[in-house]
């Protein structure tokens, strides 16, 4: 949903994005953080899609959410938990069967951005699968990640180091899943190991054509048995020439 004229006219979308699959440890609790910018500054808000927004051909009928999987809770700020333990799921649900690991799980989720008295502006959505995994291989973990939304001008450098381990000792691997540019010289990431820790550098030089937009990125951990971790964060390039003190 976007509003041409009015009083939004001029009003940015919010920006997202999701793996297309997120794997979830069964016999576990489980969250995951989504994350969206605004390039405007708006209030974010998250919801749950409806059926006639993702599954209705024209988008009429039904117009009651969706129905997500037994026990899965989503937050107005975009925290999704799922307690995916036998002691906690349905006797019978497919979650609790070992035959069963693998099986997918959909969520349809719209992004809101709000004007100063709560009124919806614009909304995007995003959809993925959850995929329950083995209950005996826990996923890697991030020991150092970027928080908020990072910032960084146009023409200059910005330097982002992420690190991750896991429980085997063997170091993990770590890659980006949605780069803003597969141009070496504007998007670039080096990978180093050590102890049994991984550190991922990324440098990012946005160009001229990148001024004002916002991107959210992906990244995600693997270990030597393939579960996977997945974290976001959020980057904002500024048109304004300023270079990060030193």
């Amino acid at each position: 949903k976007v509003k041409i004229r009015g009083a939004y006219s001029g009003n940015n979308s919010p920006v997202s994005a999701v793996p297309p699959v997120i794997q979830v440890q069964d016999n576990k609790t489980f969250s995951y953080q989504l994350v969206a910018t605004d390039a405007d500054g708006d209030s974010l808000n998250f919801r749950w899609g409806k059926v006639q927004e993702f599954f209705v051909a024209g988008g009429t009928g039904n117009t009651d959410n969706f129905t997500m999987p037994t026990g899965m809770t989503l937050s107005t700020s975009g925290l999704l938990s799922w307690d995916v333990r036998d002691s906690v799921l349905c006797s019978g649900c497919s979650q609790n069967d070992v035959n069963d690991v693998d099986d997918l799980w959909v969520a349809v989720i719209m992004v809101e951005d709000l004007d100063s008295s709560g009124n919806v502006k614009s909304y995007i959505p995003i959809d993925f699968f959850f995929k329950i995994a083995s209950a005996s291989n826990d996923p890697p973990e991030f020991t150092k990640f970027p928080t908020g939304t990072r910032t960084v001008s146009v023409g200059n450098t910005k330097t982002i180091k992420i690190k991750s381990t896991d429980d085997s000792g063997v170091a993990p691997t770590i890659t980006v899943l949605n780069p803003p540019s597969d141009n070496s010289s504007i998007w670039d990431n080096t990978t180093s190991t050590s102890g049994g820790e991984t550190t991922f550098t990324i440098t990012f030089t946005p160009d001229s054509s990148m001024a004002g937009n916002t991107y959210v990125i992906n990244i995600r951990s693997t270990d030597n048995d393939n579960m996977t971790k997945d974290q976001s964060f959020s980057i904002q390039v500024s048109a304004v020439a300023n270079a990060d003190p030193t």
